[in-house]
C-alpha cells in the first residue's frame, strides 16, 4: 500500500535535496516506499523539528562598563539628589564583580529607572546569562558521609564493589528487610563509580520520591545529582536533563523513565523497590524498567543491583536458581528486632461464628487503640472485586470448566 504526499509534504521531507520539482499540488505523487529508499540511499536527509514551550531561562546580570577609577571618578561628579544611583556605583566600585540585577533591586530598595539611568550613562553594562532551574536547593542540605557498614552489608557490598572495579555485568539481588541499611548500600556503590569517573542511576517508585529520598541522595552528592519525576514543572524537567546531557552530573535519581537518562559510561544502575509495578508502562512505548536497566547494564558492561524487602517472585527465582547474584540482610542496622506479626485464618473465624470482614484479634486491638486516643491504618491489597471464590470451609476454589 503507498500514502501518496503532498508537495507540501515533500518539501518538509527532501530537506537535503529536493528530487521532484513541483509547480503546483497534483502534478507529481510520490509513492512513500520511493520516499523511503530515497532516505536510505542517502539523496535525502530528514530533519526533525521539535516543538515546545519548554525554553531556556536566562536572567539579566550587572557589572562595570569601564574601569573602577572611572566608576570612582563619575560617583564624585554624580549629583546628590541621585541618592540611589550613587548608592548602586559606590557598590560597583567597591566589589566590580557581576552581579543579578534582581538582587541589585533587592539590596537597595529602588527600581528599573535607577538602573537603566546608570545604563544610559554608560558606567555599568548588563548582559543575560542562562541558568538552570533548581527545583532543589542543594545548598539546603546538610552534606554527610558514609557510614561503617554491619559485617551482613560489608558481605553484600563486596561482589558489588568487584563488579565495579573490574568493568563486569552482573544482576544482583539484594533482599533485605526494612531498615538492614539497603540505601547505604546504594550510596557507598555510587561513590566507588564517581571515583572511577563514571556514572550512574538509580530508580526508585514514584511515590518514594519523597524529599526524604532526595536529602539522603543530595546530601551525599550535592550538586552532583539531577532528579527526574513527574512533580518537576517542564521547565525543571528541561534543565535537568540538560545537565544529564551535557554531562555536569554523575548520578541520577528518577522514576522509571530515568533509565533513559542520556549516560555514556554508565558505572552502575540501581532499582530500588524492585517489585513495584509502576515500573512497568503500560501505554506506548511499553516497557519494563527493570529489563531496559539490564540491557544497558549488558551494554555498558556494569552491575545492575535491585533492592527490596519483598522481592518480586521471578526475580526471587531468578536468584535462586543463580541467574541473579543473592545479597540478604536480614537485620536492622540498629538491631531493632521486627515487629510481631500474627497471621490469621479467615476459616477458622467462620468456624467460631465470626462473620465479620475483620478477626476477633484485629477487631480488638483496633478498639485498644481507639479507646486510647490513637490511630489505626488498615492496608488493603487490592482494590475491585475478587478474582476468585473460594469455599470458607476447606479452602477449595472453584475454577471455571472451560479452562
Amino acid at each position: 500500500m503507498t500514502s501518496d504526499l503532498l508537495p507540501g509534504q515533500l518539501e518538509a521531507l527532501f530537506a537535503g535535496g529536493i528530487l521532484y520539482h513541483i509547480e503546483r499540488a497534483g502534478e507529481c505523487q510520490v509513492s512513500f516506499y520511493q520516499v523511503q529508499k530515497a532516505i536510505q540511499d542517502g539523496d535525502v536527509a530528514v530533519h526533525y523539528l521539535v516543538k515546545s514551550r519548554v525554553t531556556t531561562k536566562y536572567v539579566t546580570y550587572l557589572k562595570p562598563a569601564c574601569e573602577v577609577h572611572m566608576l570612582a571618578e563619575a560617583l564624585e561628579d554624580m549629583s546628590n539628589k541621585a541618592r540611589k544611583q550613587k548608592e548602586i556605583l559606590a557598590h560597583f566600585v567597591d566589589q566590580p564583580d557581576e552581579i543579578e540585577l534582581n538582587d541589585i533591586l533587592k539590596m537597595f530598595g529602588t527600581t528599573r529607572s535607577t538602573i537603566n539611568a546608570l545604563l544610559d550613562k554608560g558606567l555599568l553594562a548588563s548582559f543575560k546569562k542562562e541558568v538552570y532551574r533548581n527545583p532543589y536547593d542543594d545548598n539546603a542540605f546538610e552534606q554527610t558521609t558514609a557510614l561503617e557498614l554491619t559485617q551482613q552489608q560489608q558481605e553484600v557490598i563486596e561482589p558489588i564493589k568487584e563488579d565495579i572495579k573490574e568493568n563486569r555485568h552482573d544482576v544482583f539481588l539484594l533482599h533485605g528487610v526494612t531498615g538492614s541499611g539497603k540505601t547505604e548500600i546504594y550510596l557507598q556503590a555510587i561513590q566507588d563509580v564517581i571515583d572511577k569517573g563514571e556514572e550512574a542511576i538509580v530508580l526508585v517508585p514514584e511515590i518514594s520520591l519523597t524529599p526524604q529520598m532526595v536529602k539522603r541522595f543530595k546530601g551525599r552528592f550535592g550538586s552532583n545529582v539531577a532528579v527526574l519525576h513527574s512533580a518537576l514543572s517542564y521547565g525543571e524537567k528541561y534543565d535537568e536533563w540538560r545537565r544529564v546531557h551535557r554531562k555536569e552530573v554523575q548520578v541520577v535519581v528518577g522514576a522509571r523513565s530515568a533509565v533513559f537518562a542520556p549516560f555514556e559510561n554508565l558505572g552502575i544502575i540501581i532499582i530500588d523497590e524492585e517489585h513495584e509495578n509502576s515500573y512497568k508502562q503500560e501505554d506506548q512505548p511499553r516497557y519494563h524498567a527493570r529489563d531496559a536497566a539490564i540491557h544497558r547494564g549488558e551494554y555498558h558492561q556494569c552491575p545492575v543491583l535491585l533492592g527490596s524487602a519483598t522481592p518480586t517472585l521471578e526475580s526471587y527465582a531468578r536468584a535462586q536458581k543463580g541467574v541473579y547474584k543473592l545479597g540478604t540482610l536480614t537485620k536492622r542496622t540498629n538491631e531493632k528486632a521486627m515487629p510481631e506479626v500474627d497471621i490469621v485464618d479467615m476459616r477458622q473465624e467462620l468456624h467460631a461464628g465470626n462473620r465479620s470482614m475483620f478477626s476477633r484479634s484485629l477487631k480488638e486491638n483496633m478498639e485498644q487503640r481507639i479507646n486510647r486516643g490513637e490511630q489505626v491504618v488498615l492496608l488493603l491489597n487490592r482494590r475491585g472485586y475478587s478474582t476468585f471464590v473460594m469455599c470458607r470451609e476447606c479452602g477449595h476454589v472453584k475454577e471455571c470448566p472451560a479452562l
